[in-house]
């Protein structure tokens, strides 16, 4: 994996964002659809910890959602002694998207679309803020959380905002790497990558 903090002296905050593994769903709408992982989504989180665990990493956030707790306490398995953080804001969400969408977003509610929106924006407040200005080293985090979320997250990263998250898609398992700071505040250094998983391991 290809590290920028080879190439330049300055300090980055490195998010690894990872998308859930693939899971059986135990519960529908209204309730969040959620689940365990299937063997595949195992043997994906597996992966994607071994690939993971030659990083210095931190500190692992993720998901309450079953499918997102589940793939982060298996990539830490790779990264011993690192801590895991569960937060309820990195659950699945449903920011605002264009009218056309909303038919086929089983059942979504305006209401649903406000909370959505309003969690996506606070998770972005929250996770894609840069290092101190006296920092001297840099750090690298994992945030294990939905295709929606980081679809949003994303978006926002290259300075979309609004309902163009939805022009984006997550693989199962997939790395999206986000560096803060620097001369150009945020910069994607990869999105939605699967190299570390087989074709046969590929889903989305």
């Amino acid at each position: 994996m290809l590290d920028i903090t080879a190439y330049t002296q300055t300090p980055f905050r490195v998010l690894y964002l990872v998308r859930h593994g693939q899971y059986q769903r135990v519960t529908m709408p209204p309730e969040t659809p959620d689940g365990p992982l299937t063997e595949l989504g195992a043997a994906q989180a597996e992966l994607t910890g071994r690939r993971l665990a030659r990083l210095p990493i931190s500190v692992i956030h993720h998901s309450t959602l079953i499918r997102a707790s589940q793939t982060a306490e298996i990539i830490a398995r790779y990264l011993p002694g690192v801590e895991l953080r569960p937060s309820p804001l990195l659950r699945e969400c449903l920011p605002t998207v264009p009218n056309a969408y909303i038919p086929y977003l089983e059942g979504a509610s305006p209401a649903d679309f406000a909370q959505g929106d309003r969690q996506a924006r606070e998770v972005y407040r929250k996770w894609f803020r840069p290092l101190p200005e006296d920092a001297t080293e840099t750090t690298r985090e994992i945030v294990v959380s939905s295709g929606n979320l980081i679809s949003y997250l994303v978006a926002r990263t290259l300075g979309a905002t609004g309902k163009q998250w939805v022009a984006t898609s997550i693989q199962h398992c997939g790395v999206t790497e986000v560096a803060l700071g620097g001369p150009r505040k945020t910069l994607l250094l990869r999105h939605s990558d699967t190299g570390h998983l087989p074709p046969y391991l590929q889903t989305i």
